[in-house]
C-alpha cells in the first residue's frame, strides 16, 4: 500500500512539469497503452514501460494529449519541487539560502525546504543553486539518495559501478548516491548497459524510470506503511442493518429560514481563498476513515467503485448528512483525494473543520462519475463520452444513493444531502441538483465545464438544459444553497462558469457567486470552494445574522454644500455597473488585498504632486474608508504626454500583470478625435474589462482650460460598455458657467490641475464611490457587451519584448534603453548602411512605439510587413520628446508577421521604444 501511496503523491509535483491543467486533465487508465495515446512513445522503445507505469498510476501525463515529451530535459528546479510535493509541499518561510533563489517563486519553497532536509546543497564552488540548470543523472541519483536517506529507507546498500566504462566521471560528491542507485536498480548502464552517463542531462523519459524504480526497488523493501489509504477489508459494513433508514422520507429542508436567507447568510462567510494552514494535518485531529468500497451500478451493468470517507467519530448509533463530491472528465473516485492529487487535501480540510466546529460531521462520497454500459473509462472528448458522464444522475439516484444509504448510517432528505463537482464534476452537479431538487438541498460546482446550457461546439455537446430552463423545479423544492465557484482566467473550461452565473441570475435563480482572482483549473479553485462549501451545508442557524443588511450609504450625510454636492453630481457622467466595484469594496473590507491602478497622461502621472495628485488623494480615500490597514495596494502608471493608443500597449506590462483590481484610464486631453485615438481607447476599455482579475474601470474625463476635451468620444465607450464615467469636463463647464467657480480655481497651465483641482477630482471620485454604494445603484453581476462603438480590433494589442519576437535582426538599429519607461528598444544609427531591422511574429497586426518630437532632425520610419509598407513619422507637431505610437499593419486573422523595419533618409534620427502586437 506504501508504493501507491508514494506513487500517488508523486502526481501533483509531475503534473506542474507537464499539463497546466489540474485534477481534470488526468487521463492515464490501465487499459491504454501509451504506445497509442502518445505519438513520441512507440511500442519497443526503451522506455515504454516506464512512461506506461508512471501514466497507468497517474503519476506522469502527457505534455498535452498527443505528446509525452520523453527527450525532454528537466531543470533543477523541477526535480527539487517533485520530491517537495511527495512531502505534500509544507510552507516555508522564505531565508537566502542561495543567492539565486529569491522569495515567492514557484520552486522557492521547495528549494529551501529541500535544502533545510540535506537533500540538496547547490554548487559548493558558487553557493549558488541553479534553478534553471539542466539536471544531470549523478545529480537526480544524488537527490533521491539523500531523499531516501530523509525518509528512514536503507541507504548502506552499495554496489561496485567500476564496470562501467565511464566510471571516473562519476563525481566525487555523488560516489556513495551512484553507488547505492545502482546497486538498488534505479540507474542502469546506457548502450547495453556499458556506459553511466553520470553528467548526461536527465530526460523526461529517465525521470518516469527512476520514479518507477525507487517505488518498486527501495519504497516496496521498505516495512508496510501502518496507515494504508484504504485497507483491503472488502466491506466491513453490516448489510443486514435492522434499521434502515427510510429513503422515501419527504421532510424539507427545514423552513427557519428561507433559501433567501440562507444564502444571504452563506455569502457573509465565503471567503476568496481557504485559510493558510487549514490543510494541514495537525496533532490530535482525527480525519476519519477513508476507505473504498464497491457496489453494482444497474446503470453501468457492471461493478463501480467509491471512496467514501466517515467522520471522526462515526457510530451506527448517529445518522449523518451526506455530501457527494464529483470528479472532473478524465478523473476516477481517486481524483480529488490524496490517491489522486496529493496537494488538495481535501480530507485533511474537512477533518480540520470539522474540529474546529465550522463544518458539521457528514460523510463525503467521492464516486465514479463516467457510466457507460459499453466502455468503463472516458475514451475521448466527444459527445458521446460527455453524454457518458450525464448517465451518472441514473446511476445516482438508482444506485449510488441507495447503496449509501443502506450501508452508512445516513440521515436522510434533501436537508441532509448535498452534491457538488469539480469541471465535469460541476457540471454534472449543478445539472442534477437543479433538476432533482426533490433529493438535494445544497448544490455546488466549481469550474463547471461547458454542456450544461447550449455552447459554440454543438458537436461536443447540444446542451443539458435551454439558458430559459437552467433553475430548479419549484414543485420539487428550492435549494437551500446554490454555490458556482470559478477562477478567473480559466484556460480549460474559459467563460462557462460565468455564463451560467449570467443566466441562472437573468432567471431570477438566487445563488451564490465566488470567483478566485488567480485561481486555476485545478487545486488554487477547488480548495477554495470546498471550503466555502463544506462550511455553508447542513447549517440550522448561521453566526451571521441573516437579516438584511442595513446599508450605511443609504443614510450617509454629505457635508459639502449643496453647490458643491451638485457640483459632484454633475461629474457622474454615467453610473455605469457597480457590481465589480461594489465587489473590490467588499474584497477591501474582508482585509484581502486590493490593488487600484491609474492609467493615463501627464495629469495621472502628477509630476511634482507625487501625494497630491487626484490618483494618490483617490487611492488614499479608498484605503483609508474600505481597507482594513495596508491591505489596498497603489499602482500608478501615467505617463506624461501620452494618448490612450501608448496606454493601449503599454497597459498589461503596466498594470494589469499585476492583476489589479480597480483601474483608472485617464487620456482626455491627450488623446484626438482620429479613429486611431477612438479605438485604441475602446480596445483598451474592453482590455481591461476582459482581464482575469475582472477589474472594475472607470473613465475619467478632463478638459483644458480653453474647453479641448474628448468627452463626446469616451462617454460614449464608457456607456456603451456600461462603466462608470466620471467627467470633470461637463462639471468644471457647468460650475464655471454659474460663477460657483474659477478657471483659476483649477488650472495652473493650459490643461493641469494645480493641488486644489486636483482635490476636487479626487473629491469627486470619492463621492461617486459613495453613490455606486447606495442600495438603488446595487447591481448583482456583469456581463461584458458584444456591441462596440468604434471597433474592438485593437482590443488585444499589447508590448513585446524582443524576447518575443523571432528572428530578431537588428540591422542598422542599435538596441537601446535610453527611455527607462521601455528599455527594450532600437535607435536608428545615423548616416549607416540603412540595413533594415527583421523579425518575425505572430498575431494580427503591429504597432510601433516611438520617440516623437517636432524637430526637423526627426525622421520617417517605413515599416513594411507582409508585403505591405507603412510610413510612420517621427516628427509630429506639439511634440516634445515623449512616446507616441502608431498603427504599422492590420489583418483580420493571426497568423505569421513578417517585418522589416529601415528609415527614408539615413541622416534622420528615429528611436523606437517598442513593438506592439495584436494578437
Amino acid at each position: 500500500m506504501r508504493i501507491k501511496k508514494i506513487a500517488k503523491k508523486c502526481m501533483a509535483a509531475l503534473l506542474l512539469l507537464t499539463m497546466s491543467v489540474g485534477t481534470d486533465s488526468v487521463a492515464a487508465q490501465a487499459d491504454r497503452k501509451v504506445s497509442d495515446v502518445f505519438e513520441d512513445v512507440n511500442a519497443g522503445d526503451w522506455y515504454e514501460d516506464y512512461v506506461q507505469y508512471v501514466y497507468n498510476n497517474e503519476i506522469m501525463t502527457g505534455l498535452n494529449n498527443k505528446q509525452f515529451g520523453p527527450n525532454d530535459l528537466l531543470v533543477r528546479a523541477q526535480f527539487a519541487v517533485i520530491v517537495w510535493r511527495m512531502e505534500k509541499s509544507p510552507a516555508m518561510a522564505f531565508e537566502e539560502v542561495f543567492p539565486d533563489v529569491e522569495d515567492e517563486v514557484w520552486y522557492t519553497d521547495a528549494i529551501i525546504w529541500a535544502a533545510e532536509k540535506k537533500i540538496v546543497n547547490g554548487y559548493t564552488d558558487t553557493g549558488y543553486f541553479g534553478p534553471a540548470d539542466q539536471i544531470n543523472r549523478e545529480q537526480m541519483a544524488v537527490m533521491m539518495y539523500r531523499y531516501a536517506d530523509y525518509l528512514g529507507y536503507d541507504t548502506e546498500t552499495k554496489a561496485d559501478f567500476s564496470k562501467f566504462t565511464d566510471a571516473d566521471q562519476v563525481d566525487e560528491f555523488a560516489d556513495e548516491a551512484i553507488q547505492w542507485a545502482v546497486a538498488n536498480k534505479i540507474i542502469s548502464g546506457k548502450y547495453e548497459g556499458k556506459v553511466l552517463d553520470p553528467r548526461g542531462n536527465a530526460t523526461r523519459a529517465e525521470c518516469a524510470a527512476i520514479i518507477q524504480r525507487f517505488i518498486e526497488n527501495v519504497v516496496s523493501a521498505a516495512p508496510d506503511d501502518p496507515d494504508p489509504i484504504a485497507p483491503d477489508d472488502p466491506d466491513p459494513i453490516d448489510p443486514d442493518d435492522p434499521n434502515p433508514v427510510d429513503p422515501d422520507d419527504p421532510d424539507p429542508v427545514d423552513p427557519a429560514m428561507t433559501s433567501t436567507e440562507y444564502m444571504q447568510a452563506v455569502r457573509k462567510l465565503v471567503t476568496e481563498k481557504e485559510p493558510n494552514g487549514i490543510t494541514d494535518e495537525k496533532a490530535g485531529v482525527d480525519y476519519g476513515d477513508l476507505r473504498k468500497y464497491t457496489y453494482y451500478s444497474t446503470t453501468a451493468q457492471r461493478n463501480t467503485n467509491v471512496n467514501v470517507l466517515l467522520p471522526a467519530g462515526y457510530s451506527e448509533e448517529e445518522e449523518y448528512p451526506v455530501l457527494y463530491v464529483l470528479h472532473g472528465y478524465w478523473g476516477t473516485e481517486d481524483a480529488l483525494l490524496d490517491a489522486g492529487d496529493a496537494s488538495l487535501r481535501l480530507k485533511q480540510m474537512i477533518g480540520n473543520l470539522t474540529a474546529q466546529g465550522e463544518a458539521e460531521k457528514m460523510i463525503v462520497v467521492f464516486p465514479y462519475i463516467y457510466c457507460s454500459k459499453d466502455q468503463q473509462y472516458c475514451s475521448g472528448l466527444d459527445l458521446q463520452n460527455s453524454l457518458n458522464y450525464d448517465n451518472f444522475i441514473n446511476d445516482l439516484t438508482t444506485d449510488l444513493m441507495p447503496y449509501i444509504e443502506e450501508n452508512f448510517a445516513v440521515a436522510t432528505g434533501r436537508e441532509n444531502t448535498a452534491i457538488t463537482g469539480f469541471s465535469m464534476g460541476g457540471r454534472e452537479s449543478l445539472f442534477i441538483g437543479l433538476t432533482r431538487s426533490d433529493l438535494f438541498g445544497y448544490v455546488g460546482a466549481a469550474c463547471p465545464a461547458p454542456g450544461l446550457t447550449p455552447g459554440d461546439d454543438p458537436n461536443f455537446h447540444p446542451g443539458q438544459l435551454k439558458e430559459d430552463k437552467l433553475l430548479f423545479d419549484k414543485e420539487k423544492g428550492e435549494p437551500s444553497l446554490i454555490m458556482v465557484s470559478a477562477a478567473v482566467n480559466d484556460g480549460v473550461v474559459g467563460n462557462a462558469p460565468q455564463n451560467y452565473h449570467t443566466i441562472l441570475t437573468e432567471n431570477g435563480v438566487d445563488h451564490v457567486w465566488h470567483t478566485v482572482a488567480d485561481g486555476d483549473h485545478g487545486g488554487m479553485t477547488i480548495r477554495p470552494h470546498i471550503y466555502n462549501f463544506v462550511r455553508s451545508i447542513f447549517k440550522k442557524s448561521f453566526d451571521v445574522s441573516t437579516e438584511p443588511d442595513e446599508n450605511e450609504w443609504d443614510d450617509y450625510k454629505e457635508t459639502d454644500s449643496a453647490e458643491m454636492q451638485e457640483f459632484y453630481q454633475n461629474a457622474i457622467y454615467n453610473m455605469g455597473n457597480t457590481y465589480r466595484l461594489r465587489s473590490k469594496i467588499e474584497k477591501a473590507q474582508k482585509g484581502e488585498e486590493v490593488k487600484i491602478a491609474y492609467l493615463g497622461g501627464s495629469i495621472t502621472e502628477g509630476v511634482g504632486k507625487d501625494n497630491t495628485c487626484y490618483a494618490k488623494r483617490s487611492y488614499d480615500y479608498f484605503a483609508d474608508t474600505f481597507g482594513t490597514g495596508d491591505n489596498v495596494k497603489y499602482i500608478n502608471k501615467g505617463l506624461s504626454g501620452t494618448s490612450s493608443v501608448v496606454g493601449l500597449i503599454r497597459a498589461q506590462y503596466d498594470i494589469l500583470n499585476d492583476d489589479p483590481d480597480v483601474v483608472f484610464i485617464e487620456f482626455s486631453v491627450n488623446d484626438n478625435a482620429s479613429e486611431l485615438c477612438k479605438k485604441s481607447f475602446e480596445g483598451l476599455v474592453r482590455q481591461c474589462l476582459s482581464w482575469k482579475s475582472e477589474p472594475a474601470v472607470i473613465i475619467v474625463v478632463n478638459r483644458s482650460k480653453g474647453g479641448n476635451t474628448m468627452q463626446e468620444q469616451m462617454g460614449a465607450i464608457g456607456k456603451n460598455y456600461d462603466v462608470p464615467v466620471l467627467s470633470m469636463d461637463i462639471a468644471l463647464t457647468k460650475a464655471f458657467a454659474s460663477g460657483l467657480l474659477t478657471t483659476d480655481d483649477y488650472f495652473e497651465d493650459e490643461f493641469h490641475p494645480h493641488d486644489a483641482g486636483n482635490k476636487l477630482i479626487s473629491d469627486a471620485i470619492a463621492y461617486y464611490y459613495r453613490q455606486a454604494l447606495k442600495t438603488v445603484n446595487r447591481d448583482e453581476s456583469y456581463r461584458m457587451p458584444v456591441t462596440s462603438v468604434y471597433g474592438t480590433e485593437y482590443a488585444t494589442a499589447t508590448l513585446a519584448p524582443p524576447w518575443e519576437l523571432a528572428d530578431v535582426v537588428n540591422g542598422s538599429f542599435a538596441s537601446s534603453d535610453s527611455n527607462y519607461r521601455f528599455p527594450y528598444g532600437w535607435k536608428f544609427v545615423k548616416g549607416s548602411a540603412n540595413t533594415p531591422m527583421t523579425f518575425k511574429a505572430t498575431g494580427k497586426g503591429i504597432f510601433i512605439l516611438f520617440q516623437s518630437k517636432d524637430d526637423e532632425t526627426f525622421g520617417n520610419l517605413k515599416v513594411t510587413v507582409n508585403g505591405q509598407t507603412s510610413v510612420i513619422s517621427g516628427k509630429r507637431p506639439y511634440t516634445w520628446g515623449g512616446p507616441d505610437a502608431d498603427i504599422a499593419y492590420i489583418q483580420n486573422e493571426s497568423g505569421t508577421l513578417d517585418v522589416s523595419i529601415c528609415m527614408e533618409d539615413v541622416d534622420k534620427e528615429f528611436s523606437i521604444w517598442g513593438i506592439g502586437v495584436i494578437k
